[in-house]
């Protein structure tokens, strides 16, 4: 296996970027179809991915 040399550079700005930034680029290109805001899943769906019964 080879260990690119450049991952921790070239990755480091995607770890960094700041939140808002992304939502307000994202905001600009939705589609018209879409609902603005994060995604929140049902405490039935949050149960069911942890593997408690709801």
């Amino acid at each position: 296996m080879t260990i690119d040399p450049l991952f921790p550079v070239t990755t480091r700005i995607y770890i960094h970027a700041d939140i808002r930034l992304k939502e307000k680029a994202l905001s600009q290109v939705a589609g018209p179809e879409t609902h603005p805001g994060r995604y929140r899943p049902s405490d039935e769906l949050l149960a069911a991915k942890l593997g408690h019964a709801a």
